[in-house]
């Protein structure tokens, strides 16, 4: 039996006392380098406040280049070693240094350079988290890129750029899944038609399948949109269908109609109440975040934000860095409660939509054959064994001016031959 000690006992555990000294030493630089960040973009808030001038991503003069001031902020080097080298730096970037060496890139200011400005390198940070985490030696080195991407987002909201995931939105969630929207009032960047094509329009086709092949209360509105082919409102359109294919939130009135008076008495019970509705309710999200057991967390929004991490840790560092305090916060103009369902909602509808088939193309043995063709095939076979000569599809297509393969298939399906 494999017994874990982590404080008691000096012989024999060296294997722990190892993985322990690894896991103290990512989560203290990721608190240094939280702390870091977030001391560095307050005093150039109060820079800019005292000064009265603007914080901005490039150099300019006359304003604040917040990328300068992350200068003395120093990364890991196991962590940038191997992100360099899945993204290696631009051209640009050894031609305003003069020195080559990947390993003189250990700040963040020289990794956002070298990867070609701010935004840049947070679109790289996602993509690199999202699909190349398992290059990175272990979960902790992942919490720690974790970090570095959100001290990115952290510089890039200090900017004035209001435009950036603002959350005063019409519409706050994606049209086609349950993320918070990016760079478009409609879509976020996974599905958004310019930065990710492919995905988007896999993504409408799976909604339009859903629609057509259940009995959706919204199969003439879908029929009406392709005939009349207008794509100004199908953002819109596609918001109201995605969000079809889960119960609404204030369903749970009718399990635990005073949730609202519990999250004001012990937010911990009504957490409890929430998964329990969840599990009714919205069982694929259920499966991802029943772990997350809100006697572990202190309040509220720590336990909101881990069961968002569990259903996309990279969306749970915009959750942290801007919408935390203003969706899911006590001085929240919605009932926080009621913010955090609607996320499970669009995630379960998310998940209906892409586990339901998508069937493509004309139904096996839905067209039908002209019996007046058949008619003439057969006659034409008849006559040509009635004078004794060679069957000839090709010529019989000939005659007939149709398609071989269509001679063929008729002749297999009434074994004429």
């Amino acid at each position: 039996m494999f017994i874990t000690i982590y404080i008691y006992g000096s012989i024999g555990f060296k294997w722990d006392r190892a993985h322990i000294h690894m896991t103290i030493n990512f989560s203290r630089e990721e608190i240094k380098l939280k702390k870091k960040t977030q001391t560095i973009i307050s005093r150039a808030k109060e820079c800019s406040k005292k000064s009265r001038v603007t914080i901005v991503a490039k150099r300019r003069k006359g304003s604040i280049c917040i990328i300068d001031q992350l200068k003395n902020i120093s990364l890991l080097e196991s962590f940038t070693t191997v992100f360099l080298k899945l993204n290696p730096p631009i051209p640009y970037f050894y031609k305003r240094s003069s020195d080559s060496d990947l390993s003189k890139i250990n700040t963040l200011e020289t990794l956002i350079y070298s990867q070609g400005g701010l935004e840049k390198t947070i679109n790289k940070l996602i993509a690199f988290l999202r699909n190349d985490r398992k290059y990175l030696s272990g979960h902790e080195e992942v919490n720690y890129g974790s970090m570095v991407l959100y001290s990115c987002e952290s510089a890039m909201f200090a900017t004035n750029k209001s435009h950036y995931r603002t959350i005063r939105n019409p519409m706050p969630y994606c049209s086609l899944c349950w993320r918070r929207v990016e760079y478009s009032k409609y879509y976020c960047q996974e599905h958004h038609p310019k930065q990710s094509r492919n995905q988007h329009y896999s993504s409408r086709a799976a909604l339009f399948s859903a629609i057509k092949n259940t009995k959706s209360e919204f199969q003439i509105e879908l029929q009406n949109h392709m005939d009349k082919k207008q794509s100004t409102q199908l953002a819109l359109l596609m918001y109201k269908w995605t969000q079809s294919f889960a119960e609404q939130p204030i369903m749970i009135k009718k399990q635990f109609p005073n949730i609202d008076v519990l999250y004001i008495q012990n937010w911990k019970k009504a957490a409890v109440k929430i998964q329990q509705f969840c599990l009714s309710t919205y069982p694929r999200t259920y499966n991802k975040t029943q772990y997350v057991v809100p006697n572990s967390f202190e309040n509220w929004e720590s336990w909101s934000l881990s069961i968002i991490a569990e259903l996309d840790p990279t969306e749970a560092i915009f959750w942290e860095i801007k919408e935390l305090s203003e969706w899911l916060g006590f001085d929240s103009p919605y009932p926080p409660w009621m913010t955090l369902l609607a996320v499970l909602q669009r995630h379960e509808a998310t998940e209906v939509i892409n586990s339901l088939p998508q069937p493509r193309g004309v139904k096996k043995g839905s067209t039908r054959i002209n019996p007046r063709l058949t008619k003439n095939i057969c006659d034409e076979i008849s006559n040509l064994k009635h004078n004794s000569q060679r069957i000839n599809q090709a010529e019989i297509a000939r005659k007939l001016d149709i398609p071989r393969s269509t001679v063929n298939r008729i002749i297999k399906k009434y074994d004429l031959l």
